[in-house]
């Protein structure tokens, strides 16, 4: 792979992009390329009311967009007509949810467990959802929940959440626009893992540093299976501060919440704390100090800020984390 001058790198991945190595890659496999566009189009209606049809699920099996059945069918339109009565404007509110994971997964749990009580199976739930709202939704596939490693759940629901966590982090931390483009992109790499184009569109996004060995790796899950800290750790060693930054940031994030709800206190809207920052300052084992700067830190980190994060920063977060790691 050529060296590519540090200012000639677009950091950035755009739609179109991931778009086109996944029609690429689909058409390779199943030798006609896959296109969601009219799905989506159509799906996303439902967002503003109505009722999920049968003739909506026909949509999205329809063979001419892609190989559906080769994985999956929908139950009998009899079996399970009455039920669909159930999604009757279940929709309708996704658009005025949080974009803070954390924040969406009471509601998105109730419409979860509407959609699973009809179809019976996290992957149908998890494809509706994802034509629905492509924006904050992926499909449950096993080739991207082995890529981002996800956790397993204690029930359907908590793994689909515990899968969308996963795929969230990568849509912010990589400023994509749909949480269906993870889906997309992760599908592509672990169908083709050592196509060269995947590899070097991805190394332009993930760092101007590393070299195509380095990249190899990465794309074979040496860093994609690792714990978010780690991750950290990776980034911070080939000198990607920013995306060091981002992960360290989702780390320390986790910690406190995995902390704190061990000792009964809880985020939530109709709870005491409201807001990450009260947590942080709720979380014992953390001296006063350091609970603003991380707030500060882990602030800049998550949303776009413009912020170039320095190597004691960096490294804060991180310290910061298996501090809270170590009294969990």
């Amino acid at each position: 792979m050529p060296n590519i001058p540090d200012s000639k790198i677009d950091m950035r991945i755009s739609s179109n992009q991931i778009e086109a190595i996944f029609r690429d890659v689909s058409k390779k496999r199943y030798k006609k390329a896959v296109d969601f566009s009219s799905l989506n189009g159509e799906l996303s209606k439902l967002r503003t009311g109505g009722c999920l049809s049968y003739k909506h699920l026909k949509m999205i099996a329809d063979p001419n967009i892609w190989p559906f059945e080769n994985w999956w069918r929908w139950p009998d339109r009899r079996q399970i007509r009455a039920d669909l009565k159930k999604t009757k404007d279940l929709f309708i509110g996704l658009d005025g949810l949080s974009d803070i994971h954390e924040e969406r997964i009471e509601e998105e749990n109730r419409i979860f467990s509407i959609l699973y009580s009809i179809f019976k199976h996290i992957e149908l739930v998890s494809i509706t959802l994802r034509f629905v709202d492509e924006k904050n939704f992926a499909i449950y596939s096993p080739p991207v929940v082995n890529a981002v490693n996800s956790q397993r759940g204690y029930s359907y629901s908590r793994e689909y959440l515990n899968y969308l966590r996963e795929i969230r982090k990568y849509k912010s931390i990589y400023e994509l626009e749909k949480a269906a483009y993870v889906d997309m992109f992760f599908w592509a790499i672990e169908v083709e893992k050592e196509r060269e184009g995947i590899l070097e569109l991805f190394h332009r996004k993930i760092t101007k540093y590393i070299r195509n060995s380095a990249i190899r790796g990465i794309v074979n899950n040496d860093v994609f299976k690792k714990r978010d800290i780690e991750k950290a750790r990776f980034y911070l060693d080939i000198e990607d501060l920013n995306t060091a930054a981002k992960w360290a940031a989702c780390a320390i994030e986790y910690a406190i919440r995995e902390k704190c709800n061990r000792l009964g206190i809880h985020l939530g809207r109709e709870g005491r704390i409201r807001t990450l920052g009260g947590l942080i300052s709720n979380c014992p084992g953390l001296i006063a100090q350091k609970k603003e700067r991380i707030v500060e830190l882990r602030n800049l980190a998550a949303h776009p800020s413009g912020h170039e994060f320095s190597l004691d920063e960096v490294r804060f977060l991180i310290d910061q984390t298996e501090a809270v790691e170590a009294i969990i």
